[in-house]
């Protein structure tokens, strides 16, 4: 029956308001669980930001399987970057400055995160992890995105020491869905790989070990640069039969670069890369400068553009033209062929310090006087990013954030840190050791 106008509402007992509660919280529950997955994962949850997403992992054990699970990681990754390429297009970038050195997460926009740098090195970026170095032996996987990280020791060799590495790489099997860290030591005749999925190292034969160790014996090299989640590392081959390497694990401002002169100039350039799913070393095409490149002055630059290997060639002297070739490996025609040319700059000399660009853009990002600054072909413009303070660029890598979440991860920051929480203790003094 209506209950008459005017008429006075009855109360409630508080056992009767929890009982009401109760009944209303059930029936909700009840609703959520005739929600089919598809309409929670495609509709509602991969259209919000990581940091919310976050959060829901507390409402039941079912959501936090589900929101941790590679298929949401993965479908969520790809509606972020439809949805805001720009905030999910970024790189993550090595700063020395005399007053506190960092580890930066930079957007076109702004530094998303700093992360102070004590005597580690950055080792590349795959899938919204980040992997650190600290010598002699510790090693981090970090997501910088959902503040978690993981680290462990790297193997020892057969003297039960820990040898600097050879060679040392990030990659990803899409197979397994493994995060794995491969390693090659001088002292070893074969390399090792770290497992996420099994949280330990295994030894793999290598053919070509004796060969790369013969290249890089003279460096702990990083990778130049990762194309769909695969380390490269690059060497190139002088006319004074001299081989220079292009990345190294010390102070140096032009990573991945390297100067042609007519004195000692470019014969060829090589990449090496590393198969994650295959565990195998694979040596790509080289290529070959024109003739002209012995009578001038060039910087060639290994880098990820749009997923392919790509190679810049910047001419500073006489024509101030840039080429840009690229390698597409999936074709199968190993063949190194010129996609564009920009040019000429006239008093232009930005170009010699060349460093990674934005993965999906067509940008050429170079560091000029303290500035990180990228320059647009298309519209033929140069922006420079966001930052007052005075910094030398050493490394930087494409970084795309993701919820990429890793067995055995833990908080950045130590359990006694209160808002706002600033430097990420837990994750420092681990890496320590």
């Amino acid at each position: 029956m209506p209950r008459r106008i005017g008429a006075k509402r009855k109360k409630l007992t508080m056992e009767e308001l929890l009982r009401v509660g109760g009944e209303k919280r059930r029936r909700l529950t009840r609703d959520h669980h005739q929600l089919p997955e598809e309409i929670i994962i495609d509709e509602i949850l991969t259209l919000l930001p990581i940091k919310s997403v976050v959060r829901f992992k507390s409402v039941s054990k079912s959501w936090l399987s589900l929101i941790s699970s590679s298929r949401f990681i993965k479908k969520h990754n790809i509606c972020s970057s439809l949805q805001n390429p720009n905030d999910y297009d970024c790189f993550v970038a090595d700063k020395e400055a005399s007053r506190e050195s960092h580890i930066a997460i930079v957007s076109r926009y702004k530094e998303i995160f700093k992360l102070p740098r004590d005597c580690y090195f950055l080792i590349g970026s795959v899938n919204g992890l980040v992997c650190l170095l600290r010598l002699p032996k510790r090693v981090s996987l970090w997501n910088p995105a959902i503040h978690q990280s993981i680290e462990f020791n790297l193997p020892q060799d057969k003297q039960g020491a820990y040898s600097r590495p050879t060679l040392i790489g990030l990659g990803f099997d899409p197979v397994s869905n493994d995060y794995k860290v491969v390693v090659c030591n001088p002292s070893s005749d074969s390399c090792d790989v770290y497992s996420s999925n099994s949280n330990s190292w295994i030894q793999l034969s290598v053919p070509h070990h004796e060969f790369i160790i013969n290249k890089f014996k003279e460096s702990s090299s990083v990778p130049t640069t990762y194309v769909k989640d695969c380390p490269y590392w690059t060497y190139s081959t002088y006319s004074a039969d001299e081989i220079k390497y292009f990345t190294f694990l010390s102070y140096n401002s032009s990573y991945g670069t390297y100067r042609s002169v007519k004195n000692n100039f470019v014969i060829s350039l090589t990449a090496l890369k590393f198969d994650a799913t295959s565990n195998k070393f694979k040596l790509l095409p080289e290529f070959f400068p024109d003739a002209r490149s012995c009578e001038s002055e060039k910087i060639f630059k290994f880098m990820n553009m749009r997923d392919l290997l790509t190679l810049l060639a910047f001419e500073l002297s006489p024509t101030g033209k840039l080429d840009v070739y690229s390698l597409d490996e999936e074709k199968g025609c190993g063949v190194w062929i010129k996609m564009l040319q920009v040019g000429p700059f006239q008093q232009f000399e930005n170009f010699q310090n060349l460093q990674q660009g934005f993965r999906y853009g067509d940008e050429i990002v170079f560091f000029e006087s303290d500035k990180i600054c990228y320059y647009d072909h298309k519209r033929d413009i140069v922006k420079c990013l966001p930052g007052k303070e005075a910094f030398t660029l050493k490394n930087c890598f494409t970084y795309t954030p993701s919820m990429v979440f890793l067995h055995g991860m833990k908080s950045i920051y130590a359990d006694d840190q209160t808002r706002p929480l600033g430097h990420p203790i837990r994750l420092m003094n681990s890496l320590k050791g």
